[in-house]
């Protein structure tokens, strides 16, 4: 497959290495073939040295001309080897290379290689040779034109090339080049590795019966082996399938191949197609299908056959959907938790099947799952449906019961006015009037605003009518429903409420949230005709101009404010401000910065935040001493955000010097805040790769001194930076001090320890790196390819490849796949041992078990 051949390719490198360049000879002539022996060959242009003597010239003289050069010498000893009838002592990747440089296209050079191949056969051979390096080099479309002209010439080609070359394609999101690639080869010829990567490109095509094909084509993996059909693949798979109403099939193939799911992708899966597929048995047999192939159901699953039975209105269904869930909560704290979200889902199943009685069901499972204390929202979704489904003595006396003795009622009365009147429905019904009165108060007082209050005057009356409205227009906003916002606004506009300017400007900005700018300057005209316009107003309206880069229309409106005796404030600068920020116009920035000094504006916290985005890498010194300026300015305190940003921008210019002289400033100004964890691990990361390992440890210590717990990024990047600093002993100091901290010894992951390695492994500790290992499995932290890879590099540098086979063993029953830098690190810490058969073992082993 691909992985053996990529190594085949190093051992290559690594002998040739010893053989040639490790003795100092030079295996290939790269010159016109008799320019040093025939003494006629003209020295390049440009270069004095050795022109006329007809000697050939040395590495040292060569490496004075230019590129250019070097590549007409290629192609002209490419043009005598044409002439000749045996194969010439040329390095062909360099022709290629050559021409490419040259400005030859691919198609070109297909073209070239063939009349050359036409005039002088026997080049056949040395570009047999080419595919490997190519592969090597990702040089996809110049690996594609040799196999088709070794192909067309009848030289047996390794499969191997083959499969990097579709391996390469797919890489590359080339589908049907994958197909076109896999058509000129024998179907026998095809292995289950080539096959498996025409099964992912079919997939991503959405052609299930040609992934279907393939599929049947493979034979069945040996017991214990790993399926050579990636998770990420057979959930596309699965995907197509449950579209096609084809999962039993697709399952059943799946399954013979041993092809196994990740839970988490599958429930994503699951969850998206419930959505859009809206059958029953689809969502079923994809359900089906994850048990079978080893998803237990988690709460996604449920969740999606709850929608399901829902919009079937499967009673049944639902019925043994939650005989399900009972028998799963037995287990105790292994069960399924039915949480609210899940309680929610299948209340609403519940109301569309109308069987009220599953109601309770589904409500003490809930209790189940938190403690006996469901919350407002699944009491009330409970007592909905009981009215819902006509149980209305179930109803009322479940909202006496557990609404009203739980103070449920005055809230929600105020949120679901849908519910109160089903209530007042339910309870007239059955004849219990009192209920009936005090839910009819309750809605009312919910409507005027004053639930759990006494009244008021008409002036507060008409401002909470306004509040009312102003929160149900932002609540259709939030929602982009501009149509049902208008009507909320025209209904208080009917009423006669006397309207003030916050309720205008709410509907503006509703209209510029939801997109519509012509209703927003049409509202805004009628504001202004009505003389009910103020600063906010004019800002809202600036934004969704500056947003959508009308520049001039923005203009024009901050001279119609200022005419109108509006004086512009921080929120109108901020805004304009940050409209340059985007389109980069430094000058337009600065402009705005002076116009608003010279009206006495003083920038605040936002101001300072857009400007620091302005700084780049190519900022001016002036530049940044203008915005620490600005930000010294400020009236109020710097808060966790401007502070943060500061940072930011300091790391991006790379300014370390400029960024610990303002905190150390800020600090002896009392204006320090306390930062997050993530931010010190960026500031430690950037320390650490300036190699200011002093200042890291500082950091560090301030983050103990103001007691921020650091998250495992942040654990991360501090040892990363004493790793890379050289300090690894230091980073394994900090790890075990962190572990004695319960609080913090979830921190440490998988990547802390294989950070610890790589340090252990570049200073060649090789003790030290094997004790880090074994206290990583004692630890039950688990071990990556990465981890691994790092073990083995480092028995690679320190002459220590007898642990390699034990390190294979544990990758093995970690159920860890080894990827082509695992096996390129084996052989290269062969080869350096000199154990060169060894090394070609190894590839043969893995050429068996492909």
């Amino acid at each position: 497959s691909l992985v053996w051949m990529e190594l085949a390719m190093f051992a290559a490198a690594a002998l040739i290495y010893a053989l040639f360049v490790g003795g100092g000879g030079v295996p290939f002539s790269f010159f016109p073939l008799g320019a040093a022996a025939g003494g006629g060959a003209k020295a390049g242009r440009g270069g004095s040295e050795g022109k006329g003597n007809g000697r050939r010239p040395s590495d040292a003289e060569l490496g004075k001309h230019s590129a250019q050069e070097d590549h007409k010498r290629l192609m002209a000893a490419w043009e005598q080897a044409k002439g000749l009838q045996e194969a010439p002592q040329l390095d062909l990747l360099k022709v290629l290379d050559a021409m490419q440089k040259l400005g030859k296209s691919t198609a070109d050079i297909a073209v070239e290689l063939r009349s050359a191949l036409a005039a002088n056969p026997a080049l056949l051979a040395g570009i047999a040779t080419l595919p490997a390096a190519l592969l090597r080099d990702d040089s996809v479309e110049m690996l594609d034109v040799i196999l088709c002209l070794l192909v067309e010439h009848g030289h047996a080609v390794d499969i191997a090339a083959h499969a990097g070359l579709m391996a390469a394609q797919l890489r590359r999101r080339d589908y049907a080049g994958v197909a076109k690639t896999a058509a000129r080869l024998q179907s026998e010829a095809l292995t289950p590795r080539m096959r498996a990567i025409l099964i992912a490109a079919a997939t991503h095509r959405g052609c299930l019966d040609e992934a279907l094909h393939h599929l049947q084509q493979m034979a069945e993996p040996a017991e214990g082996a790993k399926s050579p059909i990636a998770s990420s693949v057979a959930l596309q798979i699965l995907s197509l399938a449950a579209r096609a109403q084809r999962m039993a099939e697709t399952t059943q193939e799946l399954r013979r191949m041993r092809a196994r799911l990740d839970a988490k992708s599958f429930d994503e899966l699951l969850t998206a197609e419930s959505r859009r597929l809206k059958c029953l048995t689809a969502c079923r047999e994809l359900l089906d299908a994850g048990v079978a192939m080893g998803v237990p159901r988690g709460l996604s699953a449920y969740h999606s056959m709850a929608r399901a039975l829902g919009q079937a209105a499967d009673s049944e269904g639902l019925r043994s959907l939650l005989q399900e869930l009972e028998a799963d909560a037995k287990n105790g704290p292994t069960g399924i938790a039915v949480s609210e979200p899940l309680a929610l889902a299948l209340l609403e199943a519940t109301r569309a099947v109308r069987d009220g009685n599953l109601a309770f069901h589904v409500l003490d499972l809930h209790r189940l799952a938190c403690a006996g204390a469901p919350g407002g929202k699944v009491l009330c979704a409970v007592c909905g449906t009981l009215a819902a489904c006509d149980l209305d003595d179930d109803a009322c006396d479940f909202y006496e019961k557990e609404l009203v003795a739980k103070g449920v009622s005055s809230d929600w009365a105020l949120r679901s006015s849908v519910l109160t009147s089903a209530l007042i429905q339910s309870a007239t019904k059955i004849g219990r009037t009192e209920l009936a009165q005090r839910l009819s108060e309750l809605a009312s007082a919910a409507k005027s605003g004053s639930v759990g209050s006494s009244g008021g005057s008409a002036g507060s009356g008409s401002s909470s009518e306004i509040q009312r409205h102003v929160a149900m227009i932002k609540a259709h906003t939030r929602e982009r429903d501009l149509n049902s916002a208008a009507g909320v606004f025209s209904k208080l506009q009917a009423s006669g409420v006397p309207l003030t300017c916050v309720i205008y400007n709410c509907f503006l900005d509703a209209c510029v949230q939801c997109g519509d700018v012509e209703r927003a300057v049409a509202h805004f005209d009628d504001m202004k005709r009505l003389n009910c316009v103020d600063v906010v107003g004019y800002n809202t309206l600036l934004k969704a101009f500056l947003s959508r880069g009308c520049t001039e229309k923005a203009r024009d409106l901050v001279k119609e404010m200022n005419a109108r005796g509006l004086q512009a404030n921080k929120v109108t600068y901020n805004e304009l401000l940050h409209a340059k920020v985007v389109a980069k116009d430094r000058h337009g920035v600065w402009e705005h910065v002076s116009e608003m000094q010279a009206a006495g504006v003083r920038p605040n916290s936002v101001t300072c935040s857009i400007l620091l985005k302005l700084l780049a890498a190519n900022s001016t010194p002036s530049e940044v001493h203008r915005v620490i300026e600005l930000i010294e300015q400020i009236e109020e305190p710097l808060d966790e955000v401007l502070f943060s940003s500061i940072i930011e921008a300091c790391i991006r210019i790379k300014q370390l010097d400029q960024l610990s002289n303002l905190m150390r400033r800020f600090r002896q100004q009392g204006s320090f805040v306390k930062l997050p964890a993530p931010t010190y691990g960026s500031m430690i990361k950037a320390y650490g790769q300036a190699g200011d390992v002093a200042r890291v440890n500082e950091l560090w210590q301030e983050m103990e001194e103001y007691k921020v717990k650091p998250t495992s990024i942040t654990l991360g990047c501090m040892v990363e930076a004493l790793v890379t600093n050289g300090h690894a002993q230091e980073a394994w100091d900090l790890v075990h001090k962190q572990l004695e901290n319960e609080e913090r010894r979830g921190c440490i992951n998988t990547v802390i320890y294989s950070t610890v390695l790589k340090g252990f492994a570049v200073t060649r500790q090789i003790e030290k790196v094997f004790v880090a290992y074994e206290e990583m499995r004692a630890k039950d932290i688990p071990c990556n390819t990465i981890t691994y890879n790092t073990l083995l590099d480092a028995c690679a540098k320190c002459n220590a490849m007898s642990r390699a086979s034990k390190l294979l063993e544990d990758m093995a029953a970690s159920c860890v796949e080894p990827d082509i830098i695992t096996y390129s690190t084996i052989v290269k810490g062969y080869c350096v041992e000199g154990d060169v058969d060894r090394a070609f073992k190894v590839l043969e082993d893995m050429k068996s078990d492909d």
